[in-house]
């Protein structure tokens, strides 16, 4: 990847004639004046689309920049609102918003980084929690949470919204106030910068394409210092649309959806061709009141598809919980039917297992932790992508499998169901196959190797 020097022309000696030449040569602030966390300028270092993203978004009353995951959407967000704090006119107001106060807090972090890594500007700051001003001019920045009627009276000069593709259906309130107040000033400015994905973005991009005030930058996968070591684990980790989406800059169908449509309705058969079973399993995930419980047997054939051979589920109502012994009863029965081996939550079932244990039963615990949610769902993932998993027709579980969703968690990335919705079902039938990998046969699930697995969805929270 090539990048542009910028060209060296003779430099005005005093602050205020540098600002005032600054103002009318942004490339060269940027390029000299913003110091990244390495120590070294942006103009070193930038690859020349960002250069591009640059200069389009300064020559345009309005921008919308769509981008892959780790392509310096926050860090050129940052970039852009140091040289407006300072080179802009006295007074100004810029505001950023973004699906949390955690994602606005990096992209405030980043602002005030970059001005404490220059000698030249780290003195003309001020910062509170959610601000930053420089001092001798008024110009202020501040980061906005997400309850929009605070929006409604704000006067923005500039405008950033962060990764809108992730904002929840119920902020959309939220993006109505900051737009509208637009218009309070003739020359405001808005920058969108997200990967693609989600309705209210779309509707927008579709409007921006049409309109002349609105720059545009779709871009693919074509960062300088994206490793391909690390991208390949992401590829092999995350569902292949919201892969294409979050690193390929595509926008997909099913986009914050764990699994496709497709995937799943692949699973779910009237009748399957006899294959020899190698090993039985029986997994447990107990509700009592809220959730439901559900026990999960899952046979591993010698063909390597892993059949669902029995689903009970057990649902509390207003008024009488899941009766708790009901389940242990019927989970020792078909233990002992199917001569399988059980895997729980020990902190949901202690007494139970150590019950079932006294009974001569297998039982295997698998406490839930953030790495072991890593594994199970990361095993799901697996055997659904190999074509590995299959069910007789069950309303329920196939409803919980379209109701999960990929989530972004501290850094990583968390599969849940969606609010209001359950994943007892897929859950138990995850404890199944995390037991089935403990099965000493030749037989595989999956063809990733198991540290891809254990290490997917990045680093930080994980799964």
């Amino acid at each position: 990847m090539t990048r542009s020097p910028v060209t060296s022309t003779p430099r005005p000696t005093s602050f205020t004639d540098r600002i005032l030449r600054w103002r009318t040569h942004p490339i060269e602030f940027l390029a000299e004046q913003v110091i990244l966390e390495n120590g070294k300028p942006l103009g070193e270092q930038w690859d020349d689309w960002q250069r591009e993203d640059f200069e389009g978004i300064i020559s345009h009353k309005n921008s919308m920049l769509l981008r892959p995951r780790g392509h310096s959407k926050t860090s050129d967000c940052g970039s852009l609102i140091v040289w407006a704090l300072i080179c802009g006119r006295p007074g100004l107001q810029i505001y950023s918003a973004a699906a949390d106060q955690g994602q606005a807090g990096l992209l405030l972090k980043d602002v005030i980084d970059k001005f404490q890594a220059s000698p030249l500007l780290r003195p003309l700051i001020k910062t509170t929690a959610n601000s930053v001003t420089v001092t001798a001019t008024g110009s202020t920045y501040r980061t906005l949470a997400s309850d929009a009627p605070s929006a409604f009276g704000l006067r923005p000069d500039y405008l950033l919204v962060d990764e809108l593709a992730e904002w929840p259906a119920s902020d959309e309130k939220l993006w109505h106030a900051l737009w509208s107040s637009t218009g309070k000033r003739r020359d405001a400015k808005t920058i969108v910068i997200s990967s693609p994905g989600g309705e209210l973005l779309a509707r927008l991009r579709d409007m921006a394409l049409t309109e002349s005030s609105w720059f545009v930058s779709e871009r693919p996968q074509c960062a300088s210092w994206i490793d391909a070591g690390w991208l390949d684990q992401q590829r092999k980790s995350l569902p292949d649309h919201v892969y294409k989406r979050l690193h390929e800059g595509l926008w997909t169908l099913g986009e914050g959806q764990y699994l496709t449509r497709a995937e799943v309705q692949r699973i779910f058969v009237e009748a399957l061709p006899h294959s020899p079973v190698v090993a039985y399993t029986i997994g447990i995930d107990l509700g009592y009141k809220r959730d439901r419980a559900v026990l999960a047997v899952c046979a591993l054939r010698a063909d390597s598809l892993v059949m669902i051979d029995e689903l009970y589920v057990y649902t509390p109502s207003k008024h009488e919980p899941v009766d708790l012994t009901e389940v242990e009863s019927d989970a020792v029965k078909l233990a002992q039917a199917y001569q399988a081996t059980l895997i729980c939550d020990p902190y949901q079932a202690i007494l139970m297992s150590q019950r079932m244990r006294q009974q001569g039963l297998v039982v295997i615990d698998h406490a839930v932790t953030q790495e072991s949610r890593k594994k199970l769902f990361g095993r799901l993932l697996d055997v659904v992508r190999n074509n590995q998993l299959r069910s007789f027709p069950h309303e329920v579980f196939e409803r919980e499998l379209l109701g999960l969703q990929v989530e972004e968690r501290g850094g990583g990335w968390r599969v849940d169901h969606a609010p209001g919705q359950h994943d007892d079902c897929v859950f138990a039938v995850g404890l199944g196959l995390v037991g089935l990998e403990l099965v000493p046969d030749p037989v595989t699930l999956g063809s990733y190797e198991s540290d891809i697995i254990g290490n997917m969805f990045d680093a930080g929270d994980g799964l």
